[in-house]
């Protein structure tokens, strides 16, 4: 079962920091692809100074999608997962901004990720920016489907099938889905199987989020085309002029 906690607990905090490899995910508002970045070198390029904040160093690389994301939206995602006899997969969400290199607060904060960019030669010379994370939830899961690495070789590890096999043996599959897998964290429809064993109306309820996106374009669309009035009103006679040629009869002369 997963677990939410609103701030960094301490001893996450301990087992991310010890981990070899973490990733970031993003996304813009519009367009096609999703980003996922692994991150190694975590010694000198994470850090989390405070139970609500992460930091990691971001290195010149082929793309810059995660940045891109990030002055758009502010969305990221880090992840981290066991590959030892201990599964876990422990996910932030942030709210995160781009700190770039060179500026008074990218040498401020600099210190604090590790061994920092030149000490011991184990930094990071081609870094970019400080990536920022206001972290406002954080997850833990099983990582049963995470294989293991051990003595230099991958295996596969055996216990989400077991667990699985277990479920499906005592009938109990289906009711981990309804508790687990109708919604998103977001609250959007899931898994429909799911959705039909709890009695919704599958259907209805995906048209009635169909039907509040399509407000919400319209709501942006209805709040363009006043501020559209607003902007030629000011600039070409005042609003009330505007509002008495669309009105047609002076219902608005004395605006």
């Amino acid at each position: 079962m997963p677990q939410y906690y609103k701030t960094i607990p301490s001893n996450l905090k301990t087992w991310a920091l010890s981990q070899p490899l973490f990733f970031t995910a993003s996304a813009p508002l519009k367009g096609s692809h999703i980003n996922i970045s692994p991150k190694g070198l975590p010694t000198s390029s994470l850090a989390i100074p405070t139970e609500s904040t992460l930091l990691y160093l971001d290195s010149t690389g082929s793309g810059c999608e995660t940045i891109s994301h990030l002055y758009e939206n502010g969305r990221i995602t880090i992840m981290l997962c066991s590959f030892d006899q201990s599964p876990r997969i422990l996910r932030f969400f942030c709210r995160g901004r781009v700190v770039e290199h060179g500026t008074a607060e990218y040498n401020l904060l600099l210190p604090s990720l590790g061994t920092g960019e030149k000490s011991n030669g184990k930094g990071i010379p081609t870094a970019r920016a400080i990536i920022y994370c206001d972290v406002f939830k954080v997850q833990t899961s099983c990582g049963y489907g995470v294989p293991l690495f051990l003595e230099g070789k991958w295996e596969d590890r055996d216990t989400l099938n077991n667990w699985g096999q277990k479920q499906v043996d005592n009938g109990k599959l289906g009711e981990y889905q309804v508790n687990n897998n109708v919604r998103s964290l977001d609250g959007l429809p899931g898994l429909r199987n799911a959705r039909r064993m709890k009695g919704e109306w599958t259907r209805t309820v995906e048209g009635w989020v169909v039907l509040l996106r399509v407000w919400g374009y319209l709501a942006c669309f209805l709040m363009g085309l006043f501020l559209g009035i607003l902007v030629v009103g000011t600039t070409s006679g005042g609003l009330g002029e505007i509002l008495w040629k669309l009105d047609g009869k002076g219902f608005a002369a004395d605006w």
